[in-house]
């Protein structure tokens, strides 16, 4: 009996129609949020509304000085992250078109975002798919993934991070491409601009995403060398047969983009460059102290930097206690539950079992990976640049949050939605490492893949908001309200919630 229902599991994940499944349950998950979580979300949510009605005013993305009544929202002039708002702005001037209705609006663009982190999906899964892992383990690593509470809540809300989370495996994809070219020993013109022009368009997302450019740039420099230099091969001859097509109508498209992709990078981060001499210069530098006082997240930095410095606040620089704490705070901020402004946008712990299930995953699949990295990685390109772009990404994470530690005694940067961009990059070294280490042990490897899943349906997803929420997390809406309590009757019978408030020695709290 046992054997039929894991077989029969094993079946239906393996399916297309599985996937499609997974993209229905994603889409109900954040639809959930977008439509009944109070306005405004946590993660700075109103930060990018605000910013958006900016730019709604304004036709052109270049901003010739700082807007008026805007320095709540930083230099914004100036700001290298900024085409997410303004191309949501052009949705939003359609929606303003058609109602003056505050909600309708924001739960508008809130689908807009939905629909944007939702092609991210599919684009992951086209990019796992071509990275070797099969179909069955893609679906199970989407599913799980779509299951941290926090995917579903990003997701829900207006952040530029959605449209982060599209372009990253959109770059790794042409970045593929690219490596494919070169293990042809050609030189793949078309691919290589386009990914240059990506990677520009992206960077103006948010300036986070430069790691992933230069771990993308970086490798693909590194293998050519490899490729072309250690075998002596005719470059010249190899440039001459691939420019031979050059003016054929994808190539000028893809001229013409990175041309225009060249000129808005150059016009932020190159202007900032030459002026400020910072490619994400501080708000001080440009406006007054007064005028940047408005913006929170800069005054909470700099009231925190005047503390430290006024009253000699000694901070530990031992970077081993802050990469612990680091990583505690990632896990703990990826599963918790986090309120709306009615309550200070107070948080509770994570439900236990997609908290810990997160926590056995890990442990296991990283211990694979270190005992199997040779065979993970050696002649495995694919595997190579993607851990390589992880790597970066979160090391330069890790980094400034441990700068900022260090000028203003406040462990910032630490929330596990920065991570998620970049998470399931890390699925084919460490599946293909799970399986080497599991590799005789299938019926074992299977319960356990059957275990996981159904530690993180207990609850992963908005399940956890749900839970964890009660009537000042809604809308003012009597349907929402009603909506919302029927699923929190009904969850209060099925879930195992854990305590909803901090207690016991698990939960790390100054």
């Amino acid at each position: 009996m046992k054997v039929k229902i894991i077989n029969s599991f094993l079946r239906i994940i393996d399916s297309s129609r599985f996937f499609k499944a997974i993209m229905a349950l994603f889409a109900v998950e954040s639809a959930w949020i977008a439509c009944s979580a109070v306005y405004p979300q946590a993660f700075d949510e109103d930060f990018h509304l605000g910013l958006i009605r900016i730019y709604a005013r304004h036709l052109s993305p270049f901003l010739s000085q700082q807007p008026a009544g805007s320095a709540r929202y930083g230099a914004v002039a100036q700001d290298p992250s900024y085409l997410f708002h303004y191309l949501m702005s052009f949705p939003y001037r359609l929606v303003a078109l058609l109602t003056n209705d505050q909600t309708l609006q924001i739960v508008s663009l809130r689908i807009v975002d939905i629909i944007l982190f939702g092609g991210g999906l599919i684009l992951f899964k086209k990019l796992l798919m071509r990275a070797g892992v099969s179909r069955r383990l893609v679906n199970v690593s989407l599913l799980i993934f779509i299951l941290i509470p926090i995917v579903p809540q990003l997701a829900g809300q207006i952040n530029y991070d959605d449209l982060l989370f599209l372009m990253v495996p959109l770059s790794c994809l042409i970045a593929f491409d690219c490596l494919d070219g070169l293990k042809k020993k050609i030189i793949p013109y078309r691919s290589l601009f386009l990914l240059l022009s990506v990677c520009l368009l992206a960077s103006l997302v948010t300036y986070a995403f430069l790691p992933v450019y230069l771990a993308e740039i970086l490798f693909l420099i590194g293998f050519a060398a490899i490729k072309f230099w250690r075998h002596q091969l005719p470059l010249k001859n190899i440039a001459a047969r691939n420019l031979k097509a050059s003016l054929t109508l994808p190539n000028v498209i893809i001229a013409l983009l990175f041309l225009l992709s060249s000129i808005l990078f150059l016009q932020r981060y190159g202007l900032n460059l030459i002026h400020y001499h910072s490619i994400n210069p501080d708000c001080a530098k440009i406006l007054s102290v007064k005028e940047c006082s408005q913006y929170k997240p800069w005054y909470y930095d700099y009231t925190n930097r005047q503390t430290v410095k006024s009253k000699g606040v000694h901070v530990s620089r031992n970077l081993i206690y802050y990469l612990g704490q680091w990583i505690y705070w990632m896990w703990f901020r990826l599963f918790f539950a986090v309120n709306g402004p009615r309550s200070s946008f107070r948080n509770y712990p994570p439900l236990p079992l997609p908290a810990l299930g997160a926590i056995l995953l890990t442990l296991g699949s990283a211990y694979a990976l270190i005992r199997y990295w040779r065979k993970v990685l050696v002649d495995r390109s694919y595997n190579q640049l993607l851990l390589l772009i992880f790597a970066l990404y979160a090391g330069s994470l890790f980094i400034k949050g441990f700068v900022t530690y260090t000028h203003t005694s406040v462990r910032e940067n630490m929330n596990g939605r920065y991570l998620l961009a970049v998470l399931p990059l890390l699925i084919p070294a460490l599946v293909s490492a799970s399986q080497l280490a599991l590799s005789r042990k299938e019926k074992l490897r299977q319960y356990l893949m059957l275990f996981i899943v159904v530690m993180f349906l207990e609850g992963g997803g908005t399940l956890t908001f749900i839970v964890r929420s009660n009537k000042s997390w809604d809308w003012h809406s009597p349907t929402v309200v009603r909506a919302n309590n029927a699923a929190r009757d009904v969850t209060h019978y099925l879930i195992i919630k854990g305590s909803k408030y901090y207690s016991g020695k698990m939960w790390f709290f100054d």
